[in-house]
């Protein structure tokens, strides 16, 4: 679960760095993917979801070394459309892993007896999963409807400002929820 663990954080942890018309991502998510995918396959006898997320993870492994090395390449601007419906695909897939991370620690609690604090954690990922659709379906309803007739500081640049704010303190609680799950599990297995 370690490596689960640290491949979220790599993947979750955007730092980048923007020169002239390259983007450059200092810290990939198909590392996390990696990472993810590895931790994922240790833990596949203990779980029937890790089965098809690691089909998943593979692809995601795939896609985002590829948009890492067009981005890097100055292939495709880090604006365009394609790289996001390539970002808001890969959020989706990222609802279907942790869901499945997040599923493994509730099914190994109800099975083994002890406390995992899955249940707190399941219930924070579902905050999670709903402030971030939210802030999808925002950025997304400024971008198409609005388009470039909105500034960042009109009433719908601030709400979508504002509902990131609060995706990201909530991103940083699942994180924390599922680091203390993750030693409860650790120690148990």
């Amino acid at each position: 679960m370690t490596k689960i663990f640290v491949g979220l954080i790599l993947i979750f942890l955007d730092i980048n760095l923007d020169v002239y018309m390259l983007h450059f991502d200092l810290l990939p998510d198909f590392i996390g993917f990696a990472l993810l995918f590895l931790g994922m396959r240790e833990q596949v006898a203990r779980s029937k979801y890790f089965r098809a997320a690691l089909a998943v993870d593979a692809v995601l492994f795939v896609g985002t070394l590829c948009e890492w090395i067009f981005l890097a390449m100055g292939l495709v601007e880090s604006s365009s459309d394609a790289v996001t419906f390539f970002d808001t695909a890969e959020n989706l897939c990222m609802f279907y892993l942790t869901f499945c991370v997040v599923q493994t620690l509730v099914d190994s609690e109800k099975e083994s007896g002890y406390d995992f604090d899955a249940v707190r954690l399941q219930k924070t990922w579902r905050c999670w999963l709903a402030v971030s659709v939210a802030v999808m379906v925002a950025w997304l309803f400024i971008d198409i409807v609005i388009g470039n007739a909105i500034s960042v500081w009109s009433l719908w640049g601030l709400v979508g400002i504002a509902l990131a704010c609060v995706n990201f303190v909530v991103l940083i609680l699942f994180l924390y929820r599922f680091y203390r799950s993750k030693e409860k599990y650790e120690y148990f297995f």
